[in-house]
């Protein structure tokens, strides 16, 4: 699976889980917040870095096996795993469920990074309509405003939240619910705060979509394929778009060139791919241009079929 670029990635599309790095401390760190670490840091690849997840010292950082427990809700029972959903899943003993996402300008007094993504967090979270936050995290603290105090707020109380660690002015840190700790799709959640999306575009991003309506159940009684061809390239669903790219190829028909240039700019990378392989089989020069773009497209299934396409053009002009 290609791995997702957060700085790129359709409003509202689905995600892909795919790790861009092995896991380096499988032990005491889940594949999903390891993946959720590697997303922040290509979100802010130049400002930000991984500020640590696992430590051994009280609260979110630790394993729960590592802790004081005296029990669900005791007060000597360290705080992290002292509520029910900080006590069960598959991942509480074992697993840290912490990260600090360092903010390397902020470090420097320029607070404007770790303000962003800190209001982002916070907003969603006091946002009683947005319920992302709502089962995955436990608090956060960072900066919102640029002043000497720590901002945060606490999912457990419905409250902000402050610290007295300075540390805090410039790198967020994040505490999850240790029972979704391993789950990719609550890491989602986090991870689309981060991204400046709405509610509504992460749901639509977790939402299955209709049954495609395949380009094959199309009336059969019309001769002018070309032209269906062409309607289904407009259609709303991507797949059938995809399926319509496809169909061009390899069809000489002055019409298909300018639908099938436009489909590269399609938000799908699929319908890229697909108009990709159409245009090389186009026999048209016209086609070369965007081809030549594409072999740059963020998506790699996208560059490999456009180097095809330009390889494919120059064989059949």
């Amino acid at each position: 699976m290609t791995v997702l670029n957060p700085r790129t990635h359709p409003r509202g599309a689905p995600p892909s889980f795919s790790l861009p790095l092995p896991n380096p401390n499988p032990s005491r760190m889940t594949d999903a917040l390891w993946w959720l670490v590697c997303m922040r840091e290509l979100l802010e690849p130049i400002d930000s870095e991984n500020g640590g997840t696992y430590a051994n010292k009280p609260g979110y950082h630790n394993a729960g096996e590592n802790l004081p427990d005296h029990g669900l809700g005791n007060s000597k029972t360290d705080h992290s795993i002292r509520r029910a959903p900080d006590r069960s899943g598959l991942w509480w003993k074992t697993k840290s469920s912490a990260h600090d996402w360092t903010f390397l300008s902020a470090q420097k007094g320029n607070y404007a990074n770790i303000q962003k993504y800190t209001r982002r967090l916070v907003n969603a979270m006091r946002d009683p309509k947005d319920l992302r936050p709502d089962d995955v995290y436990a608090y956060t603290l960072g900066q919102t405003d640029g002043d000497p105090i720590v901002e945060g707020y606490n999912e457990y109380t419905d409250s902000d939240d402050t610290s007295a660690d300075k540390t805090h002015l410039w790198h967020r840190h994040d505490s999850f619910r240790r029972n979704i700790i391993g789950d990719f799709w609550a890491m989602w959640k986090a991870l689309t705060i981060d991204m400046g999306w709405t509610y509504a575009e992460w749901l639509k991003s977790v939402t299955p979509k209709p049954p495609a309506k395949p380009v094959e159940e199309l009336p059969v009684n019309q001769t002018d394929f070309t032209k269906l061809f062409l309607g289904a390239l407009k259609d709303p669903d991507a797949q059938v778009r995809e399926k319509a790219a496809i169909g061009l190829a390899f069809r000489r028909d002055p019409r298909i060139m300018e639908p099938l240039l436009a489909a590269m700019e399609d938000g799908d990378s699929q319908v890229r791919e697909k108009a990709a392989i159409a245009l090389g089989a186009s026999g048209d020069p016209r086609a070369i241009p965007a081809l030549t773009r594409a072999t740059r497209d963020p998506d790699s299934q996208v560059r490999e079929k456009a180097v095809s396409g330009l390889v494919l053009l120059g064989l059949r002009r």
